[in-house]
């Protein structure tokens, strides 16, 4: 049995689950998170949707911002391992156990979390979490299994450079949060991977998994009682204390504006992606700003729409035989974030290509002085339409209310959420996009025909220029 399915590095994983659908009418009839503590600061949050299923799991604060470029890498690893079987279980009775339960064991880490969760049917939660707990807690750190699993981690670097999005969004990072360890990627690199030994694993482990920054998390038939009371069983003794000295961790972070290109003709296009800074989770300019992302929109030449497509920017700029595909993204970490336009073109020539830049700023400037009503109103269904889908499914969902908890400390209720999206009306978009788009630093990254990609000082104009 592959106990691993996907290792998930985006903003939002993209988790898969068989339990049955909810409707977005179901996911607001007055269904509440419950949220509780233990006595040494682990927290348990839970939402009981009364389905025969249920995910789940435990998120922890230790994602690759905790690390350093020594270590680098060093939280998937520790992730990779938790598969292979514990103190008490090996890797074998590991997966019988979960197979006799009808059980599957997903995880990821990103920038910021480390995420270990099982999906299983609701009756079978309390065995469920007692095996998880087992995996969180008691990995042997055998010398041999993480000599197999290195190799394991340096051929997925591998494929992790191959995937060129993927690429430009950690080269996107590594420019944005230049000399902070919000620039350092999840998958590590291979200097680090091949250096990292057992005590840096345990260590890591020791200093970053405790109470305060951990919670687990349980949607489908679940009872809330039950699960807290469970984690005291299982994570109650845990202790905010550390046996070496205490870890000294920057996580403060700074947006540079800059440039970074990696030139390489071999590639079929010129992928780009520039952003100014965002805002962090919580923030009252995060809907807003989630809204103009929605605006913006995205396009690529697979879909059936051309100069009939309902979004303005994709009728503008798929005249232009230049461009390949543009999607806007909004990403938000716990204390920053990064707002911009990811585009592939064919990279021909550097008039074309201004062009289609041109096009994409003068969008982003119409959302901070033009934008209508009517527009935001249809971006918000487009919002609506896509988060509600995906807190249908269990994981997502357990997803979605542990990183919130980790990063500001509360749980919005569903009722909460659709109000705070029905209320966003244009002026609140266009003062958010006053605030933190107009007139605002550039982080860009260009990767393959660099050479046909506009110079910084033309876009960091056209971020103010009415005229371009």
């Amino acid at each position: 049995m592959g106990l691993r399915l996907k290792s998930i590095f985006q903003s939002v994983p993209a988790i898969r689950t068989y339990a049955n659908l909810a409707t977005s009418t179901e996911v607001l009839e007055g269904r509440h998170t419950k949220v509780s503590e233990l006595k040494n600061g682990f927290r348990v949050a839970t939402h009981n949707n009364g389905r025969a299923t249920a995910t789940i799991g435990i998120w922890v604060d230790s994602g690759s911002r905790y690390e350093n470029t020594n270590n680098n890498g060093v939280a998937y690893f520790l992730e990779h391992l938790l598969y292979k079987g514990t103190k008490s279980r090996t890797q074998r009775q590991l997966e019988l156990d979960l197979a006799r339960l009808g059980a599957r064991f997903d995880s990821y880490t990103d920038r910021e979390h480390t995420a270990y969760f099982i999906q299983s049917p609701s009756s079978e939660v309390n065995k469920v979490f007692e095996i998880l707990a087992d995996a969180v807690r008691n990995s042997p750190y055998n010398t041999e299994t993480i000599e197999v699993e290195r190799k394991v981690l340096l051929k997925k670097l591998d494929e992790h450079d191959a995937n060129t999005r993927e690429r430009v969004f950690d080269y996107l990072n590594l420019t944005a949060f230049q000399g902070t360890a919000l620039a350092l990627s999840p998958y590590g690199h291979s200097k680090s991977l091949e250096s990292i030994t057992a005590e840096d694993l345990r260590n890591f482990a020791q200093d970053t998994y405790k109470p305060t920054r951990m919670v687990a998390t349980a949607v489908g038939g679940v009872d809330h009682d039950q699960i807290a009371g469970l984690s005291e069983k299982l994570f109650g003794d845990l202790q905010h204390t550390y046996d070496r000295k205490t870890p000294q961790v920057s996580a403060s972070v700074r947006f540079t504006g800059s440039e970074m290109k990696y030139r390489d003709d071999n590639y079929p296009f010129l992928y780009a992606a520039f952003a100014v800074e965002g805002v962090p989770t919580g923030h009252p300019d995060a809907l807003p700003l989630s809204v103009a992302q929605q605006f913006i929109g995205q396009w690529d030449k697979t879909h059936a729409t051309f100069e009939n497509a309902p979004n303005a920017l994709t009728q503008d700029l798929i005249v232009n035989h230049e461009i390949e595909s543009f999607e806007g993204f909004n990403i938000n970490y716990k204390d920053t974030g990064l707002f911009g336009i990811y585009t592939v073109l064919k990279g021909q020539d550097i008039d074309t290509c201004w062009d289609v830049t041109k096009k994409l700023q003068k969008r982003w400037k119409y959302l901070s002085t033009g934008l209508q009503n009517d527009e935001v109103d249809r971006a918000k269904n487009q919002l609506r339409t896509q988060l509600f889908t995906k807190l249908e499914t269990n994981a997502k969902f357990a997803d979605h209310i542990a990183k919130e908890l980790l990063n500001t400390g509360r749980v919005t209720q569903l009722e909460e959420l659709a109000r705070n999206i029905n209320y966003i009306d244009a002026n609140q978009v266009r003062e958010a996009a006053s605030r933190h788009v107009y007139d605002r630093d550039l982080a860009i990254v260009v990767v393959g025909k660099t050479e046909a990609w506009p110079t910084y000082h033309w876009l960091r104009y056209a971020m103010s220029s009415w005229r371009v």
